[in-house]
């Protein structure tokens, strides 16, 4: 069986597996995510060579990615590697990391078999990705799905692009985190559990701000399905009656009929698992 390699670079880390045509990881490698990009592309060919050969290389990552030649254009979580083609320099294929994530979804996840859909990353930051009629939607130049960076409350405050009160700010684990006054956004849904208030409050938040964003691209786009995934998804049940209150407020009834707001099945692999459909598809 046809086996490739794949990796996911995130704002916080970087993962990479050997991957087969079947969807399975064989074997998965993962460190922190450097700063500097010519120490990331060194390490992500460090992690390739220690998992062996593959007959495929693909290459997910946090930002937005131009699809003439595969540079990344911005990135709020990895600012750094802006101007970058770490595609180029692996000599490999190359993609959002959130449009990695939902076609790994819809390989063998949550979203096997629908035609339309929409999946949202909530992690470090939020990504997003767009399947119009059973294909990936990038947009005139690769930077369609950048849900995170919809504006939910504009006289919010502004975040890392200067911009204000975007989707971001509420609705990622950082986000919540803040908002919550915890360590962490794992410590926070703990906390929210139990009961405590602060907590209970940021989760709101982050619900209203999801269900206000989800909204427009229900009236937009009519999806079959919308999909949580990224280090947040475990938390959507803290966080779905409030986004379901939104979508009821603000969305067309007929785009609503059969709608389904649903976890994500792969966890942390589909991205990897996305990169990794990508180079079975290239390849």
């Amino acid at each position: 069986m046809k086996r490739v390699l794949a990796a996911d670079v995130g704002g916080t880390t970087t993962k990479a597996a050997r991957v087969d045509a079947g969807g399975h990881i064989e074997d998965r490698r993962e460190e922190p995510t450097p700063r500097d990009p010519a120490e990331g592309v060194a390490l992500i060919a460090r992690l390739w060579d220690a998992l062996g050969p593959g007959e495929g290389r693909a290459l997910a990552v946090a930002g937005g990615i131009r699809d003439a030649d595969g540079e990344i254009t911005q990135s709020p979580n990895l600012q750094r590697w802006e101007g970058t083609r770490p595609g180029v320099d692996l000599a490999c294929g190359v993609l959002n990391d959130a449009n990695a994530a939902l076609l790994g979804e819809a390989w063998c996840g949550a979203l096997e078999g629908a035609r339309s859909a929409v999946l949202l990353t909530l992690g470090t930051g939020v990504g997003g990705g767009g399947l119009l009629d059973g294909r990936l939607w990038t947009g005139a130049g690769g930077c369609a799905g950048e849900i995170g960076h919809v504006p939910v409350w504009p006289d919010g405050p502004p975040g890392s692009t200067g911009a204000r009160g975007y989707l971001e700010l509420y609705a990622s684990a950082r986000g919540v985190a803040k908002a919550a006054g915890t360590r962490d956004a794992a410590e926070a849904a703990k906390l929210a559990r139990g009961g405590e208030p602060r907590c209970r409050g940021a989760f709101r938040k982050a619900g209203e701000a999801l269900g206000i964003a989800l909204s427009g691209l229900v009236n937009a786009f009519n999806p079959e399905a919308i999909c949580i995934g990224g280090g947040m998804a475990p938390a959507l049940d803290l966080m779905i009656d409030d986004i379901w209150a939104e979508l009821r407020a603000r969305a067309f009834r007929l785009a609503l009929e059969g709608l389904e707001v649903v976890p994500a099945a792969l966890g942390n692999d589909a991205g990897l698992l996305g990169a990794a459909f990508l180079a079975l598809e290239v390849e």
